[in-house]
């Protein structure tokens, strides 16, 4: 009986002595995923849960109010319950003056394409005869991913949307229109996408 009476003394010091430790340290909001998220999509408020972490854990690299994450987009696939960090999150970015968004069948790899990012974009016919290194085959020499690639419903085509000047707007609805599927070539990633 005595052992038993030692044992839970001891057992209760330990769990006061935690009591009084973890109450003490400061906690502050922190916006996480609700559930799993896939790269490219944009976050809504649904997609969000405030928690409470304590301070000294991605203090100042995390958000803190989910009106700061609404309308951004994820720049990888998150985790549910993940803390949103500045570097897991884009703005959408703005479409260039005198540019233009069009919705285009794309071929390649765009997995690892992001909104922001810039890209070529050339006729496929042309690059298999003489190759895509050929500046005559560019349908737009510069176009800005706008939002994530998806599987069209109808064809079975994959799609991504692309802001392109005016002038190669033409071309691409063209080729577009012509079954084209075009290639995709990366230029450079948007390093203020963050």
């Amino acid at each position: 009986m005595r052992r038993i009476a030692i044992a839970i003394c001891a057992g209760m010091a330990v769990f006061f002595t935690l009591a009084a430790v973890t109450s003490g340290v400061a906690t502050r909001p922190v916006v996480m995923t609700a559930h799993d998220l896939r790269r490219g999509r944009t976050i809504t408020a649904r997609d969000l849960v405030i928690r409470e972490m304590p301070v000294y854990m991605g203090q100042g690299s995390t958000f803190g109010a989910i009106t700061q994450v609404v309308g951004r987009v994820a720049q990888i696939d998150i985790g549910a319950g993940t803390p949103l960090f500045h570097s897991l999150v884009g703005s959408v970015p703005e479409v260039p003056q005198h540019f233009t968004v069009l919705d285009i069948p794309i071929s390649g790899s765009v997995a690892d394409l992001r909104p922001g990012d810039e890209v070529a974009l050339t006729d496929p016919k042309a690059c298999v005869r003489e190759g895509c290194a050929d500046e005559r085959h560019m349908l737009a020499g510069r176009a800005v991913v706008m939002g994530p690639s998806r599987i069209n419903a109808g064809d079975g085509m994959t799609s991504m949307p692309f802001a392109v000047d005016q002038e190669s707007a033409g071309r691409v609805l063209t080729a577009r229109e012509s079954a084209i599927v075009i290639v995709v070539t990366r230029l450079r990633a948007d390093a203020g996408n963050g």
